[in-house]
């Protein structure tokens, strides 16, 4: 949770590739409420400040834990701090009515 998020989903426009912006551009949704790997919680730190892929960067203000299982995170927006100044660089999803459930299988 980020309490900083917009309230609803909202459309933002990107750079496909960030080092090479000739690629294209790409619309993705920012929110609130977002999706982060669970094996990427368990690396994180309160206080810690991360990037979130193609939005900016985040601090990571509480970790709820059961035991030494990471359950929930909150944290807040700082968008103007440095994508070279975090150690982990996270892909993440937006929580929205939009999102279809796949299944993926490595081959």
């Amino acid at each position: 949770t980020l309490k900083d998020g917009p309230a609803a989903p909202e459309k933002k426009t990107g750079d496909l590739h960030p080092k090479n912006p000739e690629v294209g551009k790409k619309d993705f949704f920012v929110a609130r409420e977002i999706y982060l790997r669970h094996e990427d919680c368990q690396v994180l730190k309160d206080g810690e400040e991360i990037t979130l892929m193609s939005w900016g960067n985040c601090v990571i203000d509480k970790l709820e834990r059961k035991g030494d299982t990471v359950t929930s995170a909150s944290g807040h927006l700082n968008l103007e701090g440095s994508v070279k100044s975090t150690k982990y660089k996270l892909n993440w999803l937006p929580v929205m009515d939009k999102l279809k459930e796949i299944t993926l299988r490595e081959l």
